[in-house]
């Protein structure tokens, strides 16, 4: 009599619950599921957020008048950039321009 490997049912339980809860995580983590779908989106996010030229001083709110023309405020001034927001804000930026 040959002997056939199937899971027991412990196996199984655990496989799906534990299976279950990475699911609820990742659901729970809107920046998991923008990563999954869009990394090039995550790489940009990751580089503004982390070499932004823009403070909240009074020095840097007067330097923007003298700024060159083809010069770019990026990052956030006052408070962290956050994944879900800078999603959104790229998302309706592209539908707008497609609406036009």
């Amino acid at each position: 009599m040959s002997e056939t490997s199937f899971p027991n049912r412990r196996t199984v339980v655990l496989g799906g619950v534990f299976g279950a809860a990475a699911v609820v995580s990742f659901l729970k983590d809107p920046d998991l599921a923008i990563a999954a779908e869009d990394p090039e989106l995550v790489r940009r996010f990751k580089d503004l957020s982390q070499n932004g030229n823009s403070t909240c001083s009074a020095k840097f709110t007067e330097s923007i008048a003298t700024m060159p023309s083809t010069s770019r405020i990026t990052g956030s001034c006052c408070s962290p950039m956050e994944m879900k927001r800078y999603a959104e804000q790229v998302n309706g930026l592209a539908n707008t321009a497609t609406s036009r």
